[in-house]
């Protein structure tokens, strides 16, 4: 019998190079709690218990120190860690423009989400997802971004306390 060979296809990408840049700041609120849980491993992300934005809402925060990039942003990623906790769909991920205080955000002073640039589908417990991200980082100098739930089937992030921090991955070219 003849051997089977496999088809591997490859693409050739030029001269792009990529930074990685680890999360400064992730939180997570809810209208149950005070303060955020900006000390915890995980953030919980949930819509609610039995309907969208009862007691049981959590939304998630990130915040992104953005260095200089040098270079031409080809395609920017955030790289997110389920904890221990699969779900249907992982949220929507959102632009914040209004800045926030972790020290003093609360879910009823928490921002708005702005523009939506990446969508979570279904997440597997302890899977490490790569959005693409739907963002013009020129000129910017941090990036905040909301994680909303689209369910009441809850998840969960692992956070810098973690020891796995979310990052923005970003390719770009000279």
């Amino acid at each position: 019998a003849p051997e089977a060979t496999t088809a591997i296809a490859v693409e050739y990408l030029g001269n792009r190079d990529r930074m990685v840049i680890s999360v400064s700041e992730d939180t997570y609120v809810g209208p149950s709690f005070g303060l955020n849980r900006g000390k915890t491993a995980y953030m919980l992300l949930d819509g609610g218990h039995q309907k969208i934005g009862d007691e049981s809402h959590h939304v998630a925060y990130l915040r992104f120190k953005l260095d200089k990039i040098p270079g031409k942003v080809v395609s920017a990623q955030l790289r997110l860690r389920n904890s221990n906790n699969p779900t249907s769909d992982g949220g929507r991920i959102h632009i914040v423009p209004d800045d926030w205080n972790p020290a003093k955000m609360t879910y009823r002073n928490r921002p708005k989400a702005g523009q939506e640039v990446g969508d979570l589908k279904a997440v597997a417990s302890r899977q490490v997802m790569d959005v693409p991200l739907d963002v013009n980082l020129k000129g910017m100098k941090e990036l905040r971004l909301v994680i909303e739930a689209d369910n009441c089937d809850g998840t969960d992030y692992t956070t810098r306390e973690s020891g796995f921090p979310s990052e923005l991955r970003i390719e770009y070219t000279e």
